[in-house]
């Protein structure tokens, strides 16, 4: 509800995620008000200093995420015990 309020305001926003594993942020990857989204995971001591030279425009950041950020259609068909990571109903072999 917070982001949904943010991103009413008429301004840009920048959705900052500090979390320890991926959430489903469809809802929000295409929404004309989110400039960006910005995953943090768990940024120790200096992560504030490091998320403001994000946000400021001092670093650019390239790096690559540590786990893939499925959405919630994707988990939702996929049973969590599959381990080919695709959704289906075909059982063993390859898809």
């Amino acid at each position: 509800q917070l982001i949904d309020q943010a991103a009413s305001w008429d301004m840009p926003v920048i959705l900052v995620i500090i979390s320890g594993g991926p959430l489903d942020l469809s809802k929000y990857k295409d929404h004309k008000a989110i400039s960006a989204i910005l995953w943090m995971g768990y940024p120790g001591q200096m992560g504030g200093a490091a998320m403001a030279d994000v946000l400021l425009g001092d670093v650019s950041p390239t790096g690559r995420l540590p786990q893939t950020f499925y959405t919630g259609d994707f988990v939702k068909a996929a049973s969590i015990t599959d381990m080919r990571m695709r959704p289906g109903t075909a059982g063993g072999g390859q898809v």
